[in-house]
């Protein structure tokens, strides 16, 4: 039997499809058999089991069929419109309940703005058809004065760089961060709605850390216990000019 072709399946017929076949493995066949009489290939087979045994029957069914109501496409005009609320403001400027642009904060705003309804999945392909893609943001403080800002860059940063050519000196870039062994990890797959768990140690410690980065792309750091002092930035500064 020619194996089926499940992504052409209407998910109704598809969630009826998986749950024939682990009653068939629950029934005694085999997953050669099951994928025989049900057209579809071992691997599938296996994968639908895996889920039944982890998450139950649940894991078996899928939405109903056919697009959600109430939704429609945006035209060209609305569609610039979201892309220049993303582009242009935060969601809590907007009075969306939301700090970050997600999907649900893009549904959210085209809901109030043109009385659209969309599924995440349409607001997913939408964002993808206006070149935005999921990003961890760079962090900056409220308090920053872009003029401030500016004139350091344009008119104290050259001087000082001047100044260290003329000693022969490097400009150095330098930070100081605080590192915990039970900090947040990465991110990894798991299936939907099950957690998945990483062993990690027990006993908890921190330290800090200050590192220093030139022009150049040279990198210092030291790692050390205890509060950042004077001395142990002028000690870190005559490790830099050791090496």
């Amino acid at each position: 039997m020619k194996p089926t072709n499940a992504k052409k399946l209407c998910l109704a017929s598809l969630s009826d499809l998986r749950k024939r076949v682990v009653a068939a493995m629950l029934s005694g066949r085999t997953q050669t058999e099951a994928a025989r009489v049900f057209g579809v290939t071992r691997q599938t087979v296996n994968l639908w089991m895996a889920q039944y045994r982890l998450a139950g029957a649940a894991s078996l069914a899928y939405a109903q069929c056919g697009r959600p109501k109430g939704s429609g496409r945006l035209k060209p005009r609305q569609r610039q419109h979201v892309a220049r609320a993303i582009l242009d403001r935060h969601p809590d400027q907007l009075k969306l309940p939301f700090y970050l642009w997600t999907r649900e904060a893009v549904r959210t705003l085209i809901q109030r703005r043109f009385h659209v309804t969309l599924a995440l999945s349409s607001v997913g392909r939408l964002l993808k058809q206006l070149n935005f893609t999921p990003q961890k943001p760079a962090r900056r403080a409220r308090e920053q004065n872009p003029q401030a800002v500016w004139h350091w860059m344009e008119e104290r940063y050259p001087a000082i760089r001047a100044e260290a050519a003329r000693r022969g000196t490097a400009n150095l870039w330098e930070d100081e961060m605080g590192l915990r062994s039970d900090d947040q990890l990465g991110r990894t797959y798991g299936l939907r709605g099950h957690t998945p768990v990483v062993d990690v140690a027990g006993n908890r410690f921190k330290c800090n850390l200050i590192s220093a980065l030139s022009n150049r792309g040279r990198l210092y750091f030291s790692v050390f216990k205890g509060a950042f002092t004077r001395n142990v930035f002028l000690e870190f500064l005559a490790a830099c000019s050791s090496k």
